[in-house]
């Protein structure tokens, strides 16, 4: 079985939410996904594959638990089309095949779909390709087909459920619900204010009694000190490798935890690695203390267990948008104002995705 929950929280400051599920690779067709949480606004699926060369046509389907086909997505490299329809009690409705057709056999593709209150959003290779109104209510759709002369490379299946886009610029708490296992990282991106002297980034156990990891640059001394607090006193600071960050200008950190410590790189070059004093399992929060402006907090987490064959994958996303605005594809720029909080889940008792899951 997989499951897929929403692994943190925020108790401070109202920060837009993504939560996205990685389910297959070069998966073989016909490939089906149940969408447990349905393909309501603010749902959206992403599928990456390959043409098969000489193909004639594949099709994207999403289908209600009786077998309706809410979304018929269909190119047909034979005829030059992408054809869109519905079909209801076994008939299908009106073809809608105006747009042209942006793929070929032979060739890489990406599809994003986006469930909205109108119809579905289409984008193919980035570009914005066609709105299909809904024909019934959105509520109907319970599982995702893909089956044709097609290779699946990559498709992940999210919730964009998104708040005020202002960067937060104070204290931060991030709660973990399944804590900081090995395999899993997490993606800070922020700003230090011009006038800070320093700021922390902190691997804390619920309420803060003890930190795994402080990870603490100071400015004004040109270093970033790593400590732990365990047991009520600090340990050994470790300072070496200089200070890879700047006053005023956005950084990218990266703490993924190891079965030997906690690999960490700054705007993408490794910087250290900070090895354990005690259990990873004790993380249960993140923190970030003093005034850094934060733009974006990512949770991915990797668990198995050989026990009972259970592995538990969270691709986490909390973006904050100084514009507040988010762009679809690379395409068309949509408002955001809603405030709803959900959470995605797929269960599967397939080998095949087990494996996915638990190579690295």
């Amino acid at each position: 079985m997989l499951v897929s929950k929403t692994p943190f929280s925020v108790t401070n400051g109202n920060i837009p939410f993504t939560l996205a599920l990685d389910v297959a690779h070069n998966r073989p067709v016909p490939f089906h996904l149940p969408l447990v949480n349905g393909f309501v606004p603010g749902y959206e699926v992403v599928v990456v594959g390959q043409v098969q060369h000489g193909a004639d046509r594949f099709h994207i389907n999403l289908e209600s638990s009786t077998q309706d086909v809410i979304f018929h997505f269909n190119p047909r490299f034979h005829d030059g089309v992408i054809v869109r329809n519905s079909k209801f009690n076994g008939a299908w409705g009106a073809e809608e095949r105006g747009g042209g057709l942006q793929m070929r056999p032979g060739q890489e593709f990406r599809i994003n779909i986006v469930a909205e209150h109108d119809g579905y959003r289409v984008y193919v290779n980035g570009a914005f390709f066609t709105l299909y109104k809904h024909r019934q209510g959105n509520s109907l759709v319970h599982q995702l087909l893909i089956d044709g002369n097609v290779s699946i490379r990559q498709l992940v299946y999210y919730s964009t459920l998104l708040g005020i886009g202002y960067p937060l610029r104070s204290d931060c708490n991030i709660a973990l619900q399944h804590s900081l296992p090995p395999g899993s990282e997490i993606t800070l991106v922020g700003t230090p204010q011009p006038h800070l002297d320093r700021f922390s980034v902190n691997l804390e156990s619920a309420g803060g009694a003890e930190k795994a990891l402080h990870f603490n640059p100071r400015f004004n001394d040109g270093v970033v000190v790593r400590n732990s607090f365990l047991n009520g006193g600090w340990g050994p600071e470790e300072r070496d490798g200089g200070l890879p960050l700047r006053k005023g200008a956005k950084f990218t950190l990266n703490i993924r935890c190891d079965p030997d410590g906690y690999r960490i790189t700054v705007n993408g070059r490794f910087f250290t690695l900070f090895r354990h004093r005690q259990s990873s399992h004790m993380v249960t929060n993140l923190t970030v203390k003093e005034s850094v402006i934060i733009n974006s907090v990512s949770y991915k987490s990797q668990i198995s267990s050989k026990k009972d064959n259970v592995l538990d994958q969270q691709g986490i996303y909390y973006v904050v948008h100084e514009d507040k605005e988010r762009v679809h594809g690379g395409g068309e720029v949509k408002k955001v104002d809603s405030t709803t909080l959900k959470t995605s889940e797929w269960r599967s008792n397939d080998p095949f995705a087990q494996k996915i899951y638990s190579r690295e």
